[in-house]
């Protein structure tokens, strides 16, 4: 089956299922199943492994996407669309199945051709031709079956149409490759040519010109005339002409340093010639000076503040062009006159606290290499001095609130135009900035409705000098509200005078006494159990059997509070198993997303067996439908035994 169309037509498929709902959800990425409660559903699996379906896909499990589908199916839905997406899939598979053919077939062509078997390269290009025209047919074909079916479903066949656009540039890039195998096929009919090539000196220097020759001739030693020779001499191109002997020749430098380039002439005839094209190469050695970097720089460094680098160039000849760069970034440049020099930069305001790359590249001179090095600096920032000085304990209305202290640099100079934070409980409350003598204060009214609590308070210091740190600080200060306080303590002296305590415990009791005897009584006489309830028991004793002494507890902590059906009830036990098993449900996890995290753990039979489960399940839950209590059962039974062998 195409990859490239298997995943949009199971999006067409879950496009229709879910237009059948009948209460549209636009767009839903996820559906937790507690937020469903009153509204009917045919089949809300389609939505809900949505996900499911495309991480299968994207994996390359298709057996696995496909089982999901048939089991989507087999719950809802008409059978006439699963059987024109099945129609679509299978001409998909017949194109990508001819793309496949009509690429081995011209793989075999260029193989034949290396040998020069003309006529097998022939007949596997024909085998090509005619799966590429079948290819173009069937995808005529199924553009129109994409169009019935997007009829059927009542949607546009959009994003289908560029997967099948897609298919199409596929079969022309095959087309493109068939032609190029014609004309070697062709080609085999040309007279073959051949190409010499020499330099003179051997050695050149760097930058200096050096004579490239040679001659043109056909296989028959034949010279050709009037044919363009293009040279080229590392990454620069020549061309020349040849003359009546074959004869061609030409002026080149070299303008890369390396001590070995190559050089490589070839001959492209004219479309028109009956002649072959060919090519042939030699190398010149290339004299020039390496140049030799050496650099220093400071231990520690700040940002917005001024560093220096030391360099060291060797050889030395007149004057040579420097570049400075600070994690890559190029912030300095400096022609230098000398071997050794100095060049002071600025470190970015914005530079982190830790080590950086200071690079250094030498720009080549003549016969003078380019020349780099690198070292590492550590920026940090410099701490500052805080005092500050504040209550431990206030009273409201009565007392204010403040905060006072002084800001010095390192050296204990006043820091000046600070802006200094003040925090509660998370929450700015208070800012200013520091004088010139590096002073603040707060002073502010608070308010607590709580008699007597607890506050954290946290002053934030910001310099506006980028090589400065932060500096922050935590207290807790006790708030009391005087007014509410005294309230309190009257309200508990009249509640301590009434009888009111000793009424509302003995309701309480005699509440929780009412809600034990019914227990109590269905524990004692069996047969007064509805006949729902038993069977949830006898399905809830048989789970526990299986997973012994220790599940038993697993099993009685499974409550759920609301309308839930046996099959759900059964979903459930298993979740709880899970949970206690492998690993506990999120407090925010939704059971798809708790499934998914733990599906690597299991094995593809019980992933299998659960999502069955599952989408019984919801089939009951949701969509009103009835299901096999005995085959639940015998899931479960079939999930718990496989994780205790």
């Amino acid at each position: 089956m195409s990859k490239r169309l298997f995943l949009p037509l199971t999006l067409i498929a879950l496009a229709f299922f879910s237009s059948v709902i009948a209460t549209p959800i636009e767009k839903p990425n996820h559906i937790d199943p507690r937020t469903i409660k009153d509204f009917y559903i045919t089949n809300p699996s389609l939505i809900l492994y949505y996900s499911d379906i495309l991480d299968a896909l994207v994996r390359g499990n298709y057996n696995f996407s496909r089982e999901i589908l048939d089991i989507l199916v087999a719950v809802g839905g008409p059978n006439n669309i699963k059987t024109a997406v099945d129609r679509a899939n299978e001409l998909s598979r017949k194109i990508s199945q001819l793309l496949e053919n009509a690429s081995l077939s011209i793989e075999k062509a260029n193989a034949y051709l290396l040998i020069e078997d003309r006529e097998k390269a022939l007949e596997e290009a024909f085998k090509a031709r005619h799966a590429l025209d079948e290819a173009s047919s069937i995808i005529v074909e199924l553009r129109l079956a994409l169009s019935r079916l997007s009829g059927l479903l009542g949607v546009t066949p959009g994003f289908i149409a560029e997967k099948i656009d897609d298919l199409a540039d596929r079969i022309e890039e095959m087309e493109s490759e068939y032609e190029l195998v014609m004309l070697r096929i062709q080609g085999l009919k040309l007279k073959k040519t051949k190409i010499l090539v020499d330099v003179n000196p051997k050695n050149v220097v760097y930058g200096e010109n050096f004579t490239i020759c040679g001659r043109l001739l056909t296989e028959d030693n034949e010279p050709v005339s009037n044919a363009t020779v293009k040279v080229s001499v590392g990454k620069s191109g020549y061309s020349t002409v040849t003359n009546i002997s074959g004869f061609y020749s030409l002026k080149a430098s070299v303008s890369e340093y390396k001590r070995e380039v190559e050089v490589v002439a070839f001959y492209e005839p004219e479309k028109l010639k009956s002649l072959r094209s060919c090519l042939n190469k030699t190398t010149v050695e290339v004299i020039f000076y390496d140049t030799k970097v050496l650099i220093e720089t400071p231990p520690e460094a700040f940002p917005g503040l001024k560093a220096y680098v030391n360099i060291s160039i060797e050889p030395f000849e007149g004057s040579r062009l420097v570049n400075l760069r600070f994690d890559g970034l190029k912030i300095a440049s400096l022609e230098i006159e000398k071997p050794n020099a100095t060049l002071f930069f600025e470190v970015p305001e914005r530079a982190s606290p830790g080590l950086h790359v200071v690079e250094v590249w030498v720009e080549p001179e003549g016969l003078y290499a380019p020349g780099y090095a690198q070292s590492s600096i550590l920026v940090s920032l410099k701490s500052i001095d805080v005092h500050w000085e504040a209550p431990s304990f206030v009273i409201y209305p009565f007392n204010k609130i403040y905060f006072s202290g002084f800001a010095n640099y390192y050296n204990g100079t006043p820091l000046s135009s600070a802006n200094v934070t003040l925090y509660r409980n998370g929450e700015a409350v208070a800012t200013t900035l520091t004088d010139a003598i590096g002073f603040y204060r707060f002073e502010f009214y608070g308010f607590s409705w709580f008699p007597c609590s607890e506050a954290d308070y946290e002053l934030v210091v910001e310099p506006r000098e980028p090589w400065l740190e932060k500096y922050s600080y935590e207290t807790r200060i006790i708030e009391m509200n005087l007014v509410t306080f005294i309230g309190s303590v009257l309200l508990l002296m009249a509640v301590a005078r009434s009888k009111l305590p000793y009424r509302t415990y003995h309701m309480v009791k005699s509440l929780f006494k009412r809600r034990r005897e019914p227990a109590k009584k269905v524990e004692k006489f069996g047969e007064h159990v509805p006949p729902l309830r038993q069977v949830i028991v006898k399905t809830l004793r048989s789970i526990e059997e299986k997973v012994g002494k220790e599940k038993k507890r697993i099993v009685a902590t499974a409550k759920y509070k609301g309308r839930v059906g046996l099959v759900q009830w059964i979903y459930f036990n298993v979740l709880v198993y899970f949970a206690r098993k492998l690993s506990a449900i999120g407090k925010s996890e939704t059971y798809r997303e708790y499934f998914r995290r733990i599906a690597l753990a299991l094995e593809y039979k019980t992933k299998k067996s659960f999502l069955k489960l599952m989408l019984m399940a919801e089939a009951e839950r949701y969509g009103g439908k009835k299901v096999e209590v005995e085959e639940a059962n015998a899931l479960a039974e079939e999930i718990i035994d496989e994780l205790e062998g």
